[in-house]
């Protein structure tokens, strides 16, 4: 028996004293707790993990937010890579951190390649985390070695066709974005070319640059000294509508119909994190992808930011592991 329930078998008057006394103690807990979640966000440094080495672009658009977002919420904000295993080792923090808004993830559309092609992840993919936005689309080229006799994507089915499995493309390894990216135009358009794995862009680009191999898909940004420079040539963009960077560049898709391969950035937090916490992480990171020296500084390397809710932006997730699932299936491409 408590101290309050003991005074109140006394006498009828000390109970009515007890119970007055039991209401100011629960609505003194009740305001103190209003007070505690009232505390204004964030009020400690926020982590962004980013599963990728520092220096390309998603990590540069994670710089630039968390700039920006540090100047507006007047806390640290720390940009943490965690790169490795196609992005599995930073995605795999993003989805074990609290759900409290100070640990969320910037990812890519490698998230959703990782999800079809390795046959085992510590997560699940949809279950085990929140989306929060798409930040933007990044520009992807299906570019060729100049010696290759093929100056469109059309000229280039034609020549896949009549040379079955003698054009190579690179890749910067079994399973990326970069290899399905290319598998999935095989398998459109009927074609065979050999896969031609590198451990990294920069490999794969000399290769290409020396006439080693023949294609890649890859991103515009990096290529593109080596186009103006006539060492490689586009054939097409990748997405699902033309680049406002090369707006005269055709898109795979024009040849092949239903085409596409999006590259993306979007930002998750782990499983639990509230709608209210979603709606002012998207609203802050979304003001600070449109500021006005931001968004320059992504044009310039081909990144345009996305506008999506929250909800779009989840069911685009969705979506894509269908596809690339079934796609690896198709193709026989697994990672353990």
């Amino acid at each position: 028996m408590s101290c309050i329930e003991s005074l109140a078998v006394e006498h009828p008057r000390q109970r009515f004293q007890a119970h007055v006394l039991r209401a100011l103690l629960a609505s003194g807990v009740a305001c103190w707790s209003q007070v505690a979640i009232a505390q204004p966000y964030p009020s400690k440094a926020v982590r962004i993990i980013v599963p990728t080495t520092p220096g390309g672009s998603l990590d540069l658009v994670a710089r630039l937010v968390s700039r920006k977002l540090a100047e507006s919420w007047t806390q640290g904000v720390v940009v943490d890579n965690r790169a490795g295993a196609g992005g599995v080792i930073g995605s795999d923090l993003i989805a074990k951190a609290a759900p409290d808004g100070y640990t969320i993830g910037f990812i890519a559309s490698q998230f959703t390649v990782s999800a079809g092609v390795y046959t085992k992840l510590p997560y699940d993919s949809v279950r085990d985390f929140t989306p929060v936005t798409p930040l933007a689309s990044v520009a992807w080229v299906l570019v060729a070695n100049p010696a290759l006799p093929a100056r469109s994507v059309k000229e280039l089915i034609a020549l896949a066709k009549q040379r079955p499995g003698q054009i190579n493309y690179a890749s910067t390894g079994n399973g990326g974005a970069t290899h399905l990216a290319v598998e999935l135009l095989k398998s459109m358009a009927g074609i065979n070319m050999t896969h031609i794995p590198y451990k990294g862009t920069a490999p794969a680009v000399n290769d290409l640059v020396g006439g080693q191999v023949e294609l890649i898909i890859t991103g515009l940004a990096a290529m593109m000294p080596h186009i103006k420079a006539g060492r490689l040539r586009m054939l097409g963009t990748v997405g699902s509508t033309r680049s406002s960077v090369v707006p005269d560049l055709p898109t795979v898709g024009e040849t092949v119909p239903g085409y596409e391969y999006n590259n993306w950035f979007g930002v998750l937090a782990p499983r639990g994190t509230s709608g209210a916490m979603v709606a002012l992480l998207r609203e802050n990171i979304t003001r600070a992808m449109q500021a006005g020296d931001v968004k320059p500084m992504l044009l310039a390397q081909s990144i345009e930011p996305m506008d999506a809710s929250a909800a779009q932006f989840g069911e685009m997730i969705r979506q894509e592991i269908i596809r690339y699932t079934a796609l690896a299936k198709k193709i026989g491409v697994s990672v353990d």
